[in-house]
């Protein structure tokens, strides 16, 4: 499928929703302590792997609102194939030749974050994508890897709300890892250590609800309502046993409908991270409308 390139960004954000929409799937599974959502169609395919690069440099540019609407890129029409494609740059690297280190623990990760985002943002057209309720707003990428918040913070609901609070890793080689390390910071939600990084979220979002929804914004809610989402992503060949009963899962005060591991195996995971990287940066580096779309 063709883009138009950053100067028809928001277009091209908006057609790749629809496209990923018809060709990532998902299958929700209910098991003794945690439910299982797990992730098909991401791959090596054009269409797939156009489609996650056009969202992802769409979320660097901030054309992706709080509450999943998609807006114009903030950057002067001058300069902003320029400007967009150094902020590409500064966040997965100039080429695929950077270190293994900065590949796995800083470039691998980022993407998966942003492809979790997605994932939940694709709730719109796909529900299933979130059980718990209609996703109303969700938190925005973190541009940097290394921030210590909680990778995705939502607000679902219709009569009552509750939170979302989602935990992102790609360990390709180690899965069971990863479940563990993501499922001890969701762990910190439990233990009241991150409620002040949730009200401080949930206050960005107040603006985009509607009057209604703005009156149940009130106390810490979440105590009571909230889904956890340990999002995993690793190498096809690695793949584990997600039904598994994992004491760190086991141990998150959320019933089982309310504790959903998302796992992605991925066929050549290395290789797919590394023609993600490449597409973004093509995309990015668009300077001309295509005629021909």
């Amino acid at each position: 499928m063709a883009y138009q390139g950053p100067n028809q960004i928001k277009d091209d954000v908006e057609r790749a929703l629809q496209n990923l929409h018809t060709v990532i799937r998902t299958e929700l599974t209910e098991h003794e302590n945690h439910s299982v959502i797990r992730i098909y169609g991401l791959g090596q395919e054009n269409t797939v792997v156009q489609g996650i690069a056009v969202y992802l440099v769409g979320a660097i540019a901030s054309c992706v609102d709080f509450n999943m609407e998609i807006r114009t890129a903030l950057f002067n029409e001058d300069t902003l194939v320029r400007d967009l494609y150094r902020d590409v740059t500064n966040v997965i690297g100039v080429n695929n030749g950077i270190s293994d280190r900065i590949k796995t623990y800083e470039r691998n990760p980022w993407i998966w974050e942003g492809i979790s985002h997605l994932f939940l943002h694709l709730s719109i057209m796909n529900p299933a994508n979130h059980p718990p309720g209609r996703l109303l707003a969700k938190s925005s990428i973190h541009l940097d890897v290394n921030d210590h918040g909680l990778d995705i913070i939502g607000l679902y609901g219709t009569d009552s709300l509750g939170v979302t609070a989602g935990e992102c890793k790609a360990y390709l080689e180690r899965p069971a890892a990863a479940i563990t390390d993501a499922a001890k910071r969701l762990q910190e939600v439990d233990n009241l250590l991150r409620d002040a990084e949730i009200r401080a979220t949930l206050s960005q979002f107040r603006p985009s609800l509607l009057p209604e929804q703005q009156t149940l914004l009130v106390r810490a809610f979440w105590h009571d309502e909230r889904a956890y989402f340990p999002m995993v992503c690793c190498d096809s060949g690695h793949s584990v046993d997600w039904a598994l009963s994992r004491v760190d899962l086991i141990r998150l005060r959320p019933p089982v409908n309310r504790k959903y591991l998302v796992p992605a195996p991925i066929d050549g995971a290395d290789s797919f991270f590394d023609i993600l990287s490449e597409e973004m940066r093509c995309y990015a580096s668009i300077t001309v409308r295509a005629d021909n779309v």
